[in-house]
């Protein structure tokens, strides 16, 4: 009898257990939310679009199935989301910190060259520091604090980078007014040559000091240099007012009207003014120019140099496009600063060194053409033996702060910086300066080979 008692009541109650529904999943479809939540902020519909799609489906399957009354099936989709946006999340922060390490990769690249490593150099072995830990925390796969230490080593290195770049641009400037003006002087004032040997004494202390990337002294000693430059300057002022006071006189004795000298005089400078003006045209169209034909003009005669490319090794074409790249990245430099300057020269109204400088503009895009002819010449062999298209797009890069083409190749082509020609070529529409582009523009990135 109480064998059957039991046997009554166990039926029953899995009669009751089978009627009774399974609770919400409340708990996981909320957990499911706010992992969808974590992997947004991570970037993950960008970075990860796979695993967040799927996730994302998951969570919308889990919540129409419980408004069915479907529980079971629903807290089973939704934890299949949990774990989707977990991986999503992974492959998210992964990405993001690959992208930010290289972008350290670059900056370390950029302060090598610019000698920070003397200049500034706790703030350089601290980006050297930061850019290995950053690599040491995506090796051991911690991709959160490998981001963190990544953004803060940008953040603390680029105001620096800017600070550096303005210093050498300030020495530069200062070294070549010095010495432009020393010439200058000592070619129309003969009688002035041992002071201004003395100066240039100063000016060849001020060079050194910039090719040690001793930038404060050399833009210290160069100021000085011009302010005896001024000295002198004021001095040869003086003569020549003294002069033309006693050429005047000579003219009143001959009955020259000396209005008629003053006409003459601002007739001469008139001149040289339009002329000034016409030059400075005419070198603004043909710098703008450099940076729109990136290919080798075919009108130009072969120079020996590249006849040979076709013979020379592939270590050969490396090592000379490389040596290419550095000459037309200074060539650029000098043909802005020289420009600038005969510019301001203009605006002074000191027309007759404006020219002279424009002459020198005009010696240097010749040589600047004549470089990246040769540089395009070693980039198509590169291009040819390596028999990968360079035609076809494959994605679309948004400008960020800070960016210039060079610095976009560097990244999107694991430091190759120097396919920057190619990404310029295919963005014409958008851009005239490959330094200078606006913030947010989005660029089509060509498939370059990577070897």
């Amino acid at each position: 009898m109480k064998k059957i008692i039991i046997t009554i009541s166990s039926v029953l109650l899995g009669i009751l257990l089978l009627g009774c529904p399974a609770p919400k999943p409340d708990k996981e479809i909320e957990l499911a939310k706010e992992k969808l939540e974590i992997a947004k902020k991570e970037e993950a519909p960008t970075f990860a679009t796979d695993e967040y799609s799927i996730a994302e489906k998951n969570f919308i399957e889990a919540t129409n199935l419980v408004d069915k009354g479907k529980n079971e099936e629903a807290k089973t989709k939704a934890l299949t989301s949990i774990t989707n946006s977990e991986k999503a999340i992974t492959t998210a922060r992964k990405k993001r910190a690959e992208i930010l390490i290289s972008q350290l990769d670059s900056l370390s690249k950029e302060a090598s060259e610019l000698k920070m490593n003397i200049v500034f150099p706790e703030e350089y072995n601290n980006l050297v520091e930061g850019y290995n830990n950053s690599k040491e925390l995506y090796d051991k796969e911690n991709y959160t604090d490998s981001i963190t230490n990544s953004q803060r080593v940008i953040s603390d290195t680029e105001p620096k980078l800017k600070e550096l770049k303005d210093k050498w641009n300030t020495a530069k400037t200062e070294l070549n007014r010095a010495t432009s003006r020393a010439e200058r002087i000592k070619r129309v004032a003969k009688w002035l040559a041992q002071e201004v040997s003395e100066i240039e004494e100063d000016i060849s202390i001020a060079r050194t000091h910039l090719d040690n990337a001793e930038l404060d002294q050399s833009i210290s000693k160069s100021k000085e240099a011009n302010e005896k430059l001024d000295k002198l300057a004021e001095k040869l002022r003086e003569k020549n007012e003294k002069e033309l006071e006693n050429t005047g006189q000579k003219l009143r004795e001959l009955k020259i009207n000396k209005l008629q000298v003053k006409f003459l005089h601002f007739a001469k400078n008139k001149n040289l003014e339009i002329i000034a003006y016409t030059k400075l045209k005419e070198m603004e169209t043909k710098i703008s120019l450099l940076y729109t034909e990136t290919e080798p003009s075919t009108s130009e005669q072969p120079t020996q140099k590249e006849t040979n490319i076709s013979k020379m090794s592939k270590e050969e074409l490396e090592s000379y496009k490389s040596e290419l790249e550095k000459e037309i990245e200074s060539l650029k430099e000098e043909i802005k600063l020289l420009y600038n300057q005969a510019k301001e020269d203009y605006e002074n109204k000191n027309y007759e060194d404006s020219l002279e400088k424009l002459d020198k503009v005009n010696e240097l895009t010749e040589l600047y053409k004549q470089k990246n002819s040769e540089l395009q010449a070693v980039l198509a062999e590169l291009d040819k033996r390596s028999k990968i298209s360079v035609s076809s797009v494959y994605s679309v890069y948004k400008v960020q702060p800070g960016d210039f083409l060079s610095k976009i190749a560097g990244k999107l082509f694991k430091g190759e910086y120097w396919w920057w020609p190619k990404i310029f070529t295919a963005n014409k529409d958008k851009i005239s300066d490959p330094d200078q582009i606006e913030i947010n523009t989005e660029l089509i990135i060509p498939n370059i080979p990577q070897e």
